[in-house]
């Protein structure tokens, strides 16, 4: 098992790549993680890439909606006792 997190740019740069791939006839690419290569079909790699968008998507939303509710609280102990853990989805997990 190999966990991993994909900035927004490299998201990006991965998903301009897989597409160019697939639009070039290729149905194989590499995913290099440091220096793990991950080989994978094209398709598989833009559906993996898509659910890392929207699962990073929620994530921000859940945060800024933190970020209001701390801003909106006034006093320092609704503060300390905040849950700001709650309402984040579920980590994903691909098997490749």
């Amino acid at each position: 098992s190999t966990s991993m997190w994909l900035d927004r740019a490299m998201r990006a740069t991965l998903m301009r790549r897989f597409e160019a791939e697939k639009a070039s006839g290729l149905s194989e690419t590499t995913l290099w993680y440091g220096s793990t290569a991950l080989k994978l079909n094209v398709d598989t790699a833009i559906t993996i890439l898509n659910a890392i968008e929207i699962y990073a998507c929620q994530c921000y939303d859940v945060t800024a909606k933190h970020k209001a509710d701390v801003e909106a609280l006034d006093s320092i102990d609704a503060i300390e006792s905040y849950e700001y853990t709650k309402g984040y989805p579920s980590k994903l997990n691909f098997t490749l």
